[in-house]
């Protein structure tokens, strides 16, 4: 479960992250252990979507997943998380 992504030191990544049956909650990543604000649009709109999420990669990441929460801030899908290493 999870994978590794090689990415250069300030590198955009882009995260698609794959929702379905959660219409109404939001996407929260989680890098390196904190909440980051993504870059995008973190609510699911549809009952099957595929947003797109950015963030900083390469030196200022080293692991990253999404983790869906419903609209009173209950988690419902923790996912698999993505190692980051230096191209």
């Amino acid at each position: 479960m999870g994978s590794t992504l090689k990415a250069s030191a300030g590198q955009l990544v882009t995260a698609h992250v794959h929702v379905a049956g959660a219409q109404g909650d939001h996407v929260d990543l989680i890098v390196d252990g904190q909440v980051l604000k993504p870059r995008g649009d973190p609510i699911v709109h549809t009952q099957d979507q595929t947003l797109d999420l950015a963030l900083p990669a390469g030196a200022d990441v080293h692991r990253f997943r999404a983790d869906v929460r419903a609209p009173d801030g209950r988690r419902v899908l923790i996912g698999n998380p993505i190692d980051v290493v230096a191209r």
